[in-house]
């Protein structure tokens, strides 16, 4: 969700395809996301036509499973709130 959410106006319940994160809205994590996924879809559209490839991303809203890895991380952070109340 970082790539499609993170925007002044947090009204917008659904997301579609040409919503965005506003580069100007995030930092850190966030950002990388946002820069990772619109990379992806640029070099998709860079490519010439007899190159291209089918790009398909997912934006998951929370994930859930194993914790591998020891840091803190926000997923984990937000199941950790959730248990503790």
């Amino acid at each position: 969700m970082a790539a499609v959410m993170f925007k002044k106006d947090l009204s917008q319940l659904q997301f579609t395809p040409s919503d965005w994160t506003e580069e100007d809205a995030c930092q850190g994590y966030v950002k990388s996301k946002f820069l990772a996924e619109k990379k992806a879809w640029d070099m998709q559209k860079e490519l010439p036509e007899g190159e291209k490839v089918e790009v398909v991303t997912i934006c998951p809203g929370f994930i859930m499973g194993p914790a591998y890895q020891k840091t803190n991380f926000t997923s984990g952070g937000m199941v950790k709130a959730m248990l503790l109340g």
